[in-house]
């Protein structure tokens, strides 16, 4: 054909010029009546022109509160009660009047203030607010269990204080039990200020950022941004960041463009296209400051992407929607200069009201550590009473009449009860929580740190990112990993690899081999319709902004980074998409510039899986494009009506099968010829429900699924997405280390499983179950339970862990008619594939496997679809994708690539978990083992209440004689190199058989910690009961006694700790030695002092004495020996699986064992 007269037409030649399905009057009305449907619980119906956001004028004037119906649905949803968690300040907004008379109405409607104030204190309320939030009684509750939290202990610990300041309970001096509530206190408050000038730091620099008011007669004022009012015009320049929600009234650029960087909003750095209205960007700066107009909103809600109100100037009103709202926190970019006015100012703007605390997560090793700490609380209350009573016996028996008990039995239980409370609270580890929290922040800085964790080994900024350390221990116990596919699994890198048109495959897409085609003589004039047809398609529908740089190329920035391929490739085969103006776009098509008017751009959703464009071109005609998920597309192509038609329609679903079968994401383009008349009809209800403010967006939805119909294909697109680097591995690894995976995506079935395959998921030997749902069954639900039920019949008795591969539909069903089913044949799966599914979907999938299997579920992500699944996990990783970072804001951690997983939870993980289970039983070890000494001491002091320690030396026990070294163990130890456990990954799995921590191993350090009081009280008593006489003819008394009890448990517990250390560093050494010679110096210090008459120079004495010497050596002996020798016989009788890789890599080591032996 000749192709140098050729004239692009969007009317295609011969039959398909009477396509189009006429509007009949029955479907129009049809429409209208659902629309009416809508609006029927409205406050107020009203015509279309009218605002339609409350019912009396006088109350939108005025800005009072009316009481809300109950009809209001889109109301409720925006405000936030059915979506976010703030509380609506308005039950009605005031209108926004905007010039300098009327503005001071808006003064007088107590809008709030544009002061960001992010800080929790002052200098005037910081003390008593700080102690108000220290002791309030805050119970976390996580399904039916109540945990204890460090606010909780220290109410406790308060209460022992207030008990030390009554003469006749308090064995002690106050000062015992107040300094180290005090030091606690403390470092909490350090960390608050520490937090809190931080956040001020931040408000200071965005409350006194100046911008420019346009005044009246068209002066502009500099204003900080504290200082902003809703009405205020302002005049912003580019990078300006916007200090407000505002209206967009004129911009620098033609056509009323406005480009905005919303990376603070939602993590995207692509740039997004907003449009003031025609009639504002059409005036003067001189006409903008007299401007006289009202702008009638709903009432703020956090819906970023959601606006809908009426300007109104004069007796025009004109409808608004997100389009013309730039919202606080955006940038400008691109645009010299933009005019708006604020409408949503301070604490109404989107922004803040997006700003809540992210959802509590708590972890395995929390929950069962609440657990033994209240068994703890519970057995010293115990021991409490039980001294308590026979105090009172004691006192009772008349024989010892020379005790003088003035009170009674029942008065001396009841003091000596509270006396033993402050003596036995030593049981309970006062400072596990704060070193807890101090080790789990240095583990997340490891992590952070960790070289091997980044993209570029040289650059902080390319490692991952720990957003919570509440959750490090947490990682090691991971048993089912949901992830997304797209940007998670593969690189997000979209290269459009081939086509299908007309027909015909094409290949080599961006070498330009459609554009060959086209320039080819031999070319028919049917294939040449339908490949220029399917480029334009691919120029014209999308929304991808077109930017030029100095070098005159043109670069696109878009959204998806699928559209932006796809744009690309129109651009290799000819199609040059050069920008898009108000109304109209323009491209170059092989040479000539062509300008097309847009008639309605119909965007992309999650929800609609398809973006649509109608379009007229320079002859007039008019054509709809649309491309999308074959799921959403096939279904609205209409009947073929050529022979052509319906070869094309057929090759083009055969060669979408064989491109899903190369594991290529695929599109379908269509296109749909109108008529002047139908699209007019259209048109109108169109313009109807863009102008309507409630239910707008469904309103549309609706209106744009009767113009998407009887479509006819052109042909499908195929893109490649590569794996990341080490993915398969990472998988297969995850897979041995008994962990299950889900891989959760919206591609399709046969691309998923394809995928499946590539990343080593699923494996040819490995039973599938592929379950769809029968769209053709009466009771889809009931056929898919029979499904679920004679797959789990079928599988549960081989033991062989089975693929389960499921598609979104039958989910839907299966999760609602049959869930325990499904479970139960998830239960059999090591892998599963969920595929066509919504984001809704996959938070509902992690949720229903979360409850049922009660176990440890972790979702991973990179794109905003993934927000809602990383949240309901208990653990949420995000990836810095190139979609934006709203799944690593949203996340508990985010990394870089999917291959980090691996890192992260098999050696921080798992380091992390055993650090901690160290800590804690080493904390619950040291206090057992020094405060039930006081327990034993009862029996012998005639339950008087009598201590046995030094006031001071209690004080100083907890927080600095025996503090150092479970802390640095938490941060230091491991038990295996991380060469081990990753040729090892059944070390991953060890842990997650509960019998590293649970009431047994607590109990052992228990009984330990039990015993060790036991004969450290009994061999001071033994060599004190006769009370041995020394230089002078002084005897032996209890302050002796403790000073000798004191040396021998510190020491020992000092010993203790190191037994359980099996790494061992110059810091850990150290921390031992340190520990002991600060309890010496702090002794010595002690007993130099006359004015303590009590302890002065007993330490100098019971030095002098040899029994003190033999009874450090004997106590040792005796508590330690039992313990080593229960080590020897563990490790080399009944080892763990670390203990034996531990000793194999030490002899590989020293050379004494062959590398060639096989891996545990």
């Amino acid at each position: 054909m000749d192709h140098k007269n050729y004239k692009p037409s969007l009317m295609r030649a011969g039959p398909s010029e009477q396509l189009g399905l006429t509007l009949t009057s029955a479907e129009a009305q049809t429409s209208r009546d659902d629309m009416d449907k809508d609006n029927e619980d409205t406050p107020q119906k009203q015509q279309t022109e009218e605002i339609g956001l409350t019912g009396d004028e006088h109350m939108k004037q005025t800005g009072q509160r009316r009481k809300r119906k109950p009809g209001e649905t889109i109301l409720q949803v925006a405000a936030g009660k059915k979506r976010g968690n703030h509380k609506p300040r308005w039950n009605v907004y005031p209108n926004v009047h905007f010039n300098v008379t009327q503005g001071e109405q808006n003064s007088r409607k107590k809008f709030p203030s544009n002061r960001i104030m992010t800080t929790k204190y002052n200098p005037f309320n910081f003390l008593p607010k700080l102690l108000f939030e220290q002791f309030r009684k805050v119970t976390n509750v996580r399904g039916r269990e109540v945990s204890w939290t460090l606010n909780q202990m220290q109410i406790f610990f308060l209460a022992v204080v207030i008990v030390t300041f009554v003469p006749a309970v308090s064995p002690v001096s106050p000062y015992t039990s107040f300094i180290p509530l005090a030091f606690i206190i403390a470092v909490s408050a350090l960390r608050e200020a520490y937090e809190d000038v931080n956040r001020y730091k931040a408000d200071y620099k965005g409350n006194f950022r100046n911008y420019q008011v346009l005044q009246s007669g068209g002066m502009k004022k500099s204003v900080p941004s504290k200082d902003l009012q809703v009405g205020d015009i302002l005049y912003l320049e580019k990078n300006n960041v916007l200090p407000a929600d505002v209206l967009l009234l004129k911009t620098s650029l033609p056509h009323s463009l406005c480009y905005v960087e919303t990376a603070q909003l939602d993590g995207e750095s692509n740039l997004k296209q907003q449009r003031a209205i025609k009639e504002t960007d059409a005036m003067n700066e001189e006409d903008l400051s007299q401007l006289r107009g009202t702008i009638e909103c709903e009432e703020p809600h956090p819906l970023f992407y959601t606006f809908h109100a009426r300007l109104k100037l004069g007796e025009k009103s004109f409808a608004l929607d997100s389009k013309q709202l730039l919202l606080r926190g955006v940038t400008i970019r691109n645009t010299a200069w933009t005019y708006g006015v604020i409408v949503y100012g301070g604490s109404d703007s989107k922004l803040s009201l997006n700003q809540r605390n992210p959802p509590s997560k708590f972890s395995s090793m929390d929950r069962q550590m609440n657990k033994i700490v209240g068994g703890i609380f519970a057995f010293m209350f115990a021991c409490c009473a039980t001294l308590a009573v026979l105090a009172g016996i004691f006192r009772a028996d008349g024989d010892r009449w020379y005790l003088r008990d003035q009170y009674g039995p029942a008065v001396t239980g009841i003091t000596t009860f509270f006396t033993y409370i402050y003596l036995l609270s030593y049981l309970i580890p006062q400072s596990l929580f704060v070193t807890l929290e101090i080790t789990k922040v240095f583990q997340a800085r490891f992590m952070e740190w960790d070289k091997e964790m980044r993209t570029d080994p040289d650059d902080p900024e390319t490692g991952m990112l720990a957003k919570t350390s509440n959750l490090n221990d947490e990682l090691a116990l991971v048993k089912y990993i949901f992830s997304d596919k797209t940007g998670t699994l593969t690189q997000n890198k979209m290269i459009f690899d081939r086509c299908s048109v007309g027909g015909v495959v094409y290949t080599n897409m961006m070498r330009g081999s459609l554009k060959n085609t086209m320039r080819d003589p031999n070319t028919s004039a049917e294939q040449f319709d339908y490949v220029s047809d399917f480029v334009r398609a691919l120029s014209l529908c999308h929304a991808v902004i077109a930017e030029e740089d100095e070098k005159g190329e043109i670069n696109y920035q878009a959204q998806s980074p699928d559209e932006s391929a796809l744009v690309q490739g129109a651009q290799f085969s000819g199609f040059i998409f050069k920008g898009a103006s108000s109304g109209s776009m323009t491209t170059n098509e092989l040479g000539l510039d062509r300008q097309y008017e847009v008639l309605a751009n119909m965007e992309f959703t999650s929800e609609r899986a398809r973006s649509s464009v109608i379009i007229r071109g320079e002859d007039k005609s008019i054509v709809l494009y649309s491309k999308g998920s074959d799921a959403q597309m096939l279904k609205r192509i209409g009947e073929r009506k050529t022979k052509l038609q319906s070869e094309v329609y057929t090759s083009s679903i055969r060669h979408l099968d064989e491109f899903s079968n190369l594991g290529l994401r695929t599109l379908i383009v269509a296109r749909r010829i109108l008529s002047e008349e139908v699209y007019q009809r259209w048109n109108a209800k169109y313009h109807e429900a863009n102008t309507s403010l409630n239910h707008r967006h469904e309103a549309v939805d609706k209106v744009c699924e009767l113009i998407e119909t009887d479509l006819e294909i052109i042909g499908c697109t195929a893109i490649e997405d590569k794996l990341q680097e080490g993915v398969p591995d990472t998988i297969e690894y995850l897979l041995q280390c008994g962990m299950k995976v889900w891989v959760i995506t919206g591609d399709k079935q046969q691309t998923a499983i394809n995928i499946g395959y590539a990343t080593k998921l699923l494996v040819k030997e490995q039973p599938q179950v592929i379950i769809n749902i029968d769209k053709n069954a009466a009771k889809p639900g009931e056929s898919i339970q029979k499904m679920v039920r004679q797959a789990v019949e079928t599988h549960s008795a081989s033991g062989i862990p089975i693929a389960v591969i499921i598609d979104g539909e039958t989910i839907h069903h299966a999760l609602k008619e049959c869930r325990d089913d499904f479970v139960q044949l998830t239960n059999l799966a090591s892998a599963a594939i969920c595929c066509r599914v919504t984001p809704l979907q996959k938070a509902e999938v992690v949720k229903t496997i979360k409850e049922a299997k009660k176990q440890v579920c972790l979702s991973i992500g990179d794109g905003a679809n993934d927000v809602s699944m990383i949240q309901e996990a208990d653990i949420g990783i995000g990836i810095f994708g190139k979609e934006g970072t709203q799944a690593a804001r949203a996340s508990d951690y985010a990394i870089q690539q999917f291959s980090h997983l691996k890192r992260l939870l098999s050696v921080h993980g798992r380091y992390s978990y055993l650090r901690n289970l160290a800590c804690i039983h080493q904390n619950f070890y040291k206090n057992i083992a020094f405060g039930f000494i006081q327990f034993y001491f009862a029996f012998w002091s005639g339950y008087s209440g009598q201590s046995l320690f030094d006031d001071w030396l209690l004080s100083g026990y907890n927080i600095i004689f025996t503090s150092l070294p479970p802390l640095l163990s938490a941060i230091f130890i491991k038990d295996v190199k991380e060469e081990i456990i990753y040729q090892n990954p059944k070390l991953y799995e060890d842990l997650k058989t509960g019998n590293y921590f649970n009431w047994k191993t607590v109990g052992l350090w228990t009984i330990s910690a039990l015993y060790h009081s036991w004969v450290i009280y009994m061999v001071t008593w033994l060599l004190f009961r006769n009370e041995p006489v020394m230089s002078g003819g002084r005897t032996g008394d209890v302050y002796l006694m403790g000073q000798l009890v004191t040396a021998l448990v510190i020491l020992v517990v000092l010993l203790k700790i190191s037994l359980s250390i099996v790494y061992w560093n110059t810091i850990l050494m150290g921390s031992i030695y340190l520990s002991y010679f600060l309890f010496v110096i702090g002794d010595i210090i002690i007993n130099l002092f006359p004015s303590w008459p009590i302890t002065y120079w007993e330490a100098f004495t019971i030095v002098q004495v040899p029994s003190f010497w033999f009874g450090m050596l004997l106590g040792t002996a005796m508590c330690l020996l039992p313990d080593w020798s229960f080590a020897c016989i563990r490790k080399n009788y009944f080892p763990d699986n670390w203990m034996i890789l531990r000793e194999r890599q030490q002899l590989l080591d020293l050379g004494q064992l062959g590398p060639d032996l096989e891996t545990f």
